[in-house]
């Protein structure tokens, strides 16, 4: 099999990105795809259903369901497309936004998901969970968006709280910050114009 993420070719995380987790992550993200597929389709039948679909439900921070409009969930369905594309391109560029943040996220999870369902062996399931937590601490600048799911964390992100104060956030958690650049990298225009 050809090596398809290639962004980090060359360091010790390319020599873990071998092809038994290539082709895990190839399964994620085609999973993750039928997600949003299903979820952005089920809005043309019933555009104001109020329901979230699989991608929001499974993936995404629930006290935020009224935000995951189409358009929202287009915008991120944009961010997945980015993020198979940075994994595709050496050198890593790093996420561009806290909505590339969660859908990698969502990538990794379904990777976990899968090789666990597929009942792989002990030893090979070990290494995968190994690559896919290096590959983690690799591609995201920080672990902040995962303070989203946690309802005990609000106002963790809010400068004005004495807990928001004392952990400094560079980005708000709110989902309308999340196609706001991080560091300064670029958005995809689409997922950006998509957002409201």
């Amino acid at each position: 099999m050809g090596q398809t993420f290639v962004a980090f070719e060359g360091s010790e995380l390319g020599e873990l990105l071998n092809d038994d987790v290539e082709q895990a992550l190839l399964e994620a993200i085609a999973v993750v795809d039928d997600q949003f597929i299903e979820e952005i389709a089920s809005r043309f039948v019933a555009p104001d259903g109020g329901q979230s679909g699989p991608f929001s439900d499974l993936h995404l921070p629930q006290r935020y369901r009224s935000w995951y409009t189409p358009g929202f969930v287009r915008g991120l369905h944009i961010c997945f497309i980015a993020v198979v594309a940075h994994l595709a391109t050496d050198p890593w560029a790093g996420l561009a936004c806290r909505g590339e943040e969660f859908v990698l996220d969502a990538v990794l999870h379904e990777a976990r998901n899968l090789a666990e369902m597929n009942e792989l062996p002990e030893d090979s399931l070990e290494t995968l969970k190994e690559a896919l937590a290096e590959l983690a601490e690799e591609a995201f600048d920080d672990f902040d968006f995962t303070f989203a799911f946690d309802p005990a964390a609000d106002g963790i992100d809010d400068p004005a709280t004495e807990l928001g104060r004392q952990i400094g956030m560079s980005m708000g958690l709110h989902p309308r910050y999340w196609f706001e650049p991080i560091a300064g990298r670029t958005v995809h225009p689409l997922a950006r114009s998509w957002r409201l």
